[in-house]
């Protein structure tokens, strides 16, 4: 369950300071800034007493800093998957839709191919 489907009617004005800070840590310009950032996100977090739910999905976060620390050995690159995701829930509503893949190894990855092209 994801942190904005945590958030309810009560915890709307905390929701939208958290998800600000969070964001914020997404846009640290290198490693140690980042760290930093979520380390204070963590320690705001327990301060402010912030519903445990939305508190266990900070230290979830802080406990994978390291993978998601990665990204920043590429400057370039996107810091969420996002687009990424988007793009593989509309491949899996296509794939339900086709039963899946039928035939050969070659065949079912011409489809999937043939469906890139058209998205």
């Amino acid at each position: 369950m994801s942190l904005k489907q945590k958030a309810t009617k009560k915890t709307k004005d905390i929701f939208a300071t958290l998800s600000e800070k969070l964001w914020n840590c997404y846009k640290a310009p290198n490693k140690s800034s980042f760290y930093q950032r979520v380390r204070r996100l963590s320690e705001w977090a327990i301060k402010k007493n912030i519903p445990e739910a939305m508190l266990d999905k900070i230290e979830k976060f802080k406990q994978n800093i390291t993978s998601f620390q990665i990204t920043y050995q590429h400057p370039n690159a996107y810091r969420t998957s996002n687009l990424l995701d988007r793009l593989m829930v509309r491949m899996d509503h296509h794939l339900f839709d086709t039963q899946f893949f039928h035939g050969t190894l070659q065949q079912a990855e011409f489809g999937i191919r043939a469906w890139a092209l058209i998205h």
